[in-house]
């Protein structure tokens, strides 16, 4: 599913790979939680891209 989106962190192989954690064996991203989820759930499934009503404007568009 990512890999339809190439030029993002996400869809990149080599983008992501900096956050591979190795011990854990999973991807670990260090990012604003309700904003990921938003982003993600918009490059799975297509979905519009909504900012999260509890999450402030500056917060989002930096995740962008």
């Amino acid at each position: 599913m990512l890999d339809a989106h190439p030029t993002t962190m996400l869809g990149n192989p080599k983008k992501r790979a900096q956050f591979w954690v190795e011990r854990r064996l999973e991807y670990f991203f260090d990012r604003h939680r309700p904003s990921f989820d938003a982003i993600f759930a918009y490059l799975v499934e297509g979905c519009t891209l909504k900012r999260p009503p509890h999450v402030p404007s500056e917060v989002f568009l930096e995740e962008v």
